[in-house]
């Protein structure tokens, strides 16, 4: 049979080639496609995370070394900064003033309201924590009893760091998460006045235990750490953004929440341990920096070789006194050497240079010597030739008319001659000078010079001016034992200035460091000529809160392999502003297997040497088994420390005491008095007094003198008395006249310095007059009456006050009578 093939059905069957993929087919493609990028994702995610802790590091390094400096250059440590406010605030980036009253007295005023804020809370940007520790905070004093300060418990402050105080670069204040660091520091670290390096009052633990020689303390018993830098790392808890905003409150499990949970915990107990960033209880993800010093004060140095003991060759401490090479300076020495003494490139300054052997007679005037006067000055014909003196001529200078004895003209004097005569000539040599010299500055630049350095001596500088856009240059004629050049030593400012008016875009995703934004920050790069002044600016903004999805792979608890597929949100709170939400597990692909993790554990503060050893974990679980030791290495050793206590009342010396740590009990043992010098110094003290009398001027001056005997000072007798009196103004006084006189009496009297007294009041004025008084109707009239009454209205009377009755004349013979009239 033969076969016979359909047009059409043919280009059917080609149609149905051609329609596309198959479900299948694009299944295939997007699961390649897929994990494709989850690779890729994976890469990024392990580079963003990598880049932000490298970042973290680097300027966690960089801030302790700038601490240093800081306190180098100002004696104490910044003060943190408010960490709550914006970039454009005032008080950004500002230290605050670390003086509340458990720190120091009469400083200005806090910036908190008074009293200062209670520990345990937050304030304005700020957190207060009270030292649990008692530290020194008057340095000065060596007996704190006596000190309005004294030992005390140091108020820890946490905030910002200070960048502009400090003058470092604001982009080290951020962790590689775009969150501020967090900065905390007793407060009487940051005061010049209290400073002490066995000051600080934070506590650094590995763990949360805080209490017991398991605690894992970090910091020394008796020194504990000066700050304290933390990054909140990749969780962010309790972080602040670059904005000053809070990013997720801070935890309420794991370690790491010891590191900002102020409220409600007065005490400044921070952890700085191994990074475990699965949640649970002994999660930690912080990045931690701290400083503590445990440093030898410079006086307790000893020298092995010779045994000499620093603080036994001084006693500021009692009379101001300086020994260097000998065991205690001389009496009627500030300071004694007991070796050569140099000074280079300095001058000596001195009232007189004696003979140390005779204070008496062997001293010399260097006033006169240095102005020439009289003593020092030979006859005409004569030349000085030694120093000694002559008693016979009364000069300090010994003067000669022997041929050389005057130096060449251009020679200066330089020490006496005693080789070819006896008496000595002058040892002169040429006076020291550069020659002129031609100098060529911005060399292959248009503003090229060549200029002429005219010749002068030693020490002398030359400046050439401005050339090119500001170069200086200033050379400074320098002589050695070779000769003399005019040298190079300083240079400013550049020989060429290039103008720059230019425009630069940054993404916003990188210039803000932290969240999604759409839009670019435009900086404005300018370069002024010809001063070099070099500035730049934002000139646009138009950056965009934009929402997005971003996704992390985290690490799986420990015997765990594999890893947890984490997301989290950013949520566009305005257009400008925005927060992450918290990490959120998606997909979990941890796999148990058994593993031995080796670790070391350091030994107890007073122990030296190392403990290692492991944990096993097992599956399923997995288990952790407990921690086993290997090997322990740590031994107790036994250190002392010192003390120096001032002498009792009325003495100088030193006093040593020592104690010693106990390895038995992990204790210090009691101080022992090892050495005692101190000596009665006898001396004596003044006082002064105002004059007794009430319009003496000058004053009393006593002085009594210390008994060795009784180490008490004996009765006050006075030295000097300068009290006279002036006299003062004639007082005066107002008397009332008796009566029945009114008016006063004026009296008046002087005060006598021979007596000490006022005289009498003796009469200087009389007003005193008599007075008329009459007859006033007080009630209604009756009447009228052919015959008068005794008392006539309006007529006199004798005594003010006296009521009766009275009538007057109304004419014709007739009165009215009233029943009440008052004399008046």
């Amino acid at each position: 049979m033969r076969n016979t093939v359909n047009p059409d059905q043919v280009w059917e069957q080609k149609n149905i080639f051609e329609k596309g993929y198959s479900l299948i087919e694009m299944a295939i493609v997007i699961s390649v496609v897929g994990l494709i990028m989850a690779s890729f994702i994976s890469a990024y995610t392990l580079y963003m995370k990598t880049t932000a802790q490298q970042t973290t590091e680097n300027n966690l390094t960089l801030l302790t070394s700038k601490m240093g400096n800081f306190l180098v250059a100002k004696g104490r440590y910044p003060c943190p900064a408010r960490i709550d406010v914006l970039r454009s605030d005032v008080d950004y980036g500002f230290e605050t003033e670390c003086n509340s009253a458990l720190t120091a007295v009469a400083l200005p005023a806090p910036s908190y309201p008074v009293p200062p804020p209670t520990p345990g809370t937050c304030l304005n940007g700020l957190c207060y924590e009270l030292g649990a520790t008692l530290v020194d905070k008057d340095p000065s004093t060596a007996n704190d009893t006596a000190s309005p300060l004294g030992f005390g418990l140091p108020m820890v402050r946490r905030g910002a760091i200070p960048f502009r105080t400090m003058g470092i670069p604001e982009e080290i204040t951020v962790d590689g998460w775009g969150n501020r660091f967090q900065f905390a520091v007793a407060e009487n670290m940051a005061v010049a006045t209290t400073y002490a390096p066995k000051g600080g009052g934070v506590e650094v633990f590995q763990d949360r235990t805080f209490a017991g020689p398991n605690s894992k303390r970090l910091t020394p018993l008796d020194n504990f750490a000066h700050y304290i830098i933390i990054s909140s790392g990749p969780d962010r808890a309790g972080a602040y953004s670059n904005e000053g905003k809070l990013v997720a409150p801070c935890g309420t499990v794991g370690y790491d929440r010891e590191n900002c949970n102020t409220p409600g915990n007065p005490l400044p107990y921070y952890v700085s341990g191994e990074h475990a960033p699965k949640p649970g209880a002994e999660h930690f993800d912080d990045y931690v920096q701290f400083y503590s010093s445990v440093e030898s004060p410079l006086w307790s140095i000893q020298d092995e070789q010779t045994g000499y003991h620093i603080r036994d060759l001084i006693q500021a401490e009692a009379t101001g006194q300086v020994g260097i090479g000998v065991a205690a300076p001389a009496t009627n020495a500030k300071v004694q050497v007991s070796d050569e003494v140099r000074i280079d490139n300095g001058s000596l300054l001195a009232d007189r240079v004696c003979d140390s052997s005779s204070l008496a007679s062997g001293c010399m005037n260097t006033r006169e010597f240095a102005q020439g006067d009289l003593p020092f000055q030979c006859p005409p014909g004569e030349y000085a030739v030694a120093f000694g003196g002559d008693l016979g001529t009364g000069k300090l200078i010994k003067c000669a008319a022997a041929t050389g004895a005057q130096c060449g003209k251009g020679e200066v004097m330089i020490g006496i001659d005693y080789s070819t005569n006896p008496r000595g000539v002058p040892k002169c040599t040429s006076l020291l000078a550069c020659a002129a010299q031609s100098v060529t500055l911005c060399s292959g630049t248009a503003a090229q010079a060549t200029l002429t350095i005219n010749p002068d001596t030693v020490n002398k500088t030359w400046a050439s001016g401005n050339i090119g856009s500001n170069y200086n240059a200033t050379y400074t004629c320098q002589g050695s034992v070779s000769g003399t050049s005019w040298n190079r030593t300083s240079e400013t400012g550049a020989c060429v200035c290039t103008a720059i008016d230019e425009y630069n875009d940054q993404t916003c995703n990188s210039y803000i460091g932290y969240g999604n934004w759409t839009g670019v920050v435009t900086r404005h790069h300018t370069n002024i000529c010809p001063g070099n002044i070099d500035s730049t600016v934002i000139s646009a903004n138009t950056c965009a809160c934009s929402p997005t999805t971003e996704t992390q792979l985290a690490a799986c608890a420990p015997g765990l392999t594999g890893n947890i597929t984490q997301t989290r949100d950013w949520i566009c709170d305005t257009p400008t502003s925005g927060h992450w939400t918290g990490w959120t597990n998606i997909a979990d692909n941890c796999l148990c297997t058994p593993t031995t993790t080796p670790g070391t554990q350091n030994c107890q503060p007073w122990e030296t040497g190392i403990i290692t050893g492991h944990t096993d974990t097992t599956c399923p679980g997995p288990v952790v088994g407990p921690w086993v030791v290997d090997s322990n290495t740590c031994t107790c050793f036994a250190k002392t420390e010192d003390t120096y206590p001032t002498c009792p009342f009325g003495q100088s010396g030193t006093i040593v005491k020592r104690r010693t740590y106990d390895c038995a009990t992990n204790s210090w043992g009691g101080y022992v008095e090892i050495s005692n010098s101190c000596a009665c110094s006898g001396g004596s003290e003044s006082t002064t007094e105002v004059c007794p009398g009430p319009y003496d001027q000058g004053i009393i001056t006593k002085q009594r003198t210390l008994d060795c005997a009784t180490l008490s000072y004996g009765p006050y007798s006075v030295i000097s008395n300068t009290c006279s009196c002036v006299t003062p103004p004639p007082q005066a006084r107002t008397v009332t006249c008796p009566a029945p006189l009114l008016g006063n009496i004026i009296e008046s009297r002087n005060y006598d310095c021979g007596t000490g007294a006022w005289s009498a009041w003796t009469e200087a004025q009389n007003n005193c007059g008599v007075v008329a008084y009459f007859w006033a109707t007080k009630s209604s009239a009756t009447g009228p009456f052919g015959s008068p009454l005794t008392n006539q209205a309006g007529a006199s009377c004798p005594t003010a006050g006296t009521m009766s009755s009275c009538s007057a004349a109304t004419g014709g013979g007739n009165y009215m009578h009233y029943a009440a009239c008052q004399c008046e």
